[in-house]
């Protein structure tokens, strides 16, 4: 009698413990969803709108870009020129 007590005990444990752990990981899996969805929604708000208004104001700085150059004569056009591409206002 006294075993199927402490039987009945251990299993109810083992219940609520996994019980507690599904719910525990269904909310993990709920607000991981949620913040996943409002970094998206944040980020098509947030757009190259938002980053050319940012490089259109005059509180930047420049920037300086050095290139190595060593033993790159078969690649060197094409990286000048994806720089020379970049969007900074004022770079040298």
């Amino acid at each position: 009698m006294r075993t199927v007590t402490l039987e009945a005990v251990v299993q109810g444990f083992q219940f609520f413990v996994l019980a507690y752990f599904a719910v525990l990981d269904a909310l993990y899996a709920f607000f991981s969803y949620v913040g996943l969805r409002t970094v998206v929604v944040y980020s098509r708000e947030l757009s190259e709108v938002a980053l050319k208004d940012l490089l259109e104001q005059e509180v930047y700085k420049p920037v300086s870009i050095l290139v190595p150059a060593y033993n790159e004569e078969r690649s060197i056009v094409a990286s000048v020129r994806s720089f020379i591409s970049l969007q900074f206002p004022l770079f040298e």
